[in-house]
């Protein structure tokens, strides 16, 4: 009997320092296997401009493509008021026109319930390589002679974005910024926004 106790009390004895030594086990919650990860979207950004009735202003265009993303072409349409600003032209800027980067636009008159015209602009390289990031180029409008001083707004209304093999879907996510114009007096100084700072 004695010989039984003692047995029993020497393995508690060398059991307690055992389970004392454990790591504490923490409860983990459990993952949502639902749950979608923030991705960054690549991004199109008008700048602003500004000028005075029969003047040009010419806005110019960013492009930032996100984290390991590679786009062959963009294809956006930009809304503007068709009674004050006409489309003149686009260009690319030096360094993407070095690189083969072309701009296709195309206008579409406002219709007879809306004032706004679209600038379809089509952007793509003649190489089988990526849009550069940074100044793609420019779009140049045209201001009524007869406007008034006033602030008028562009907006990207769509924006597609193709990598480098155009027969696959379109990337995703993208997002297009559009940008302000100020009508000015004749005679008075030109805004200009930096582009670094208005994030």
């Amino acid at each position: 009997m004695w010989k039984n106790k003692f047995a029993f009390l020497l393995s508690c004895a060398l059991a307690i320092p055992l389970w004392v030594s454990l790591p504490a086990q923490i409860p983990q919650e459990p993952r949502d296997g639902n749950a979608e990860s923030v991705t960054k979207p690549s991004e199109a950004r008008l700048g602003p401009g500004s000028g005075a009735p029969g003047e040009d202003v010419t806005l110019p265009l960013h492009w930032t493509p996100a984290p390991g993303v590679q786009i062959g072409s963009l294809t956006l349409e930009i809304s503007f008021p068709g009674k004050v600003l006409a489309f003149y032209r686009s260009f690319p800027a030096p360094a993407p026109k070095v690189a083969g980067v072309e701009f296709r636009p195309e206008v579409k008159k406002p219709s007879v319930i809306s004032s706004k015209s679209i600038l379809r602009l089509q952007i793509s390289t003649t190489r089988q390589q990526a849009l550069p990031q940074g100044l793609l180029g420019y779009v140049t409008f045209g201001i009524d002679k007869h406007a008034g001083r006033e602030t008028l707004r562009l907006d990207i209304e769509s924006l597609e974005a193709k990598g480098l093999d155009p027969s696959a879907e379109s990337a995703k996510p993208v997002r297009g910024v559009g940008a302000k114009v100020t009508l000015m007096d004749p005679g008075q100084e030109p805004i200009f926004g930096c582009f670094f700072y208005m994030h």
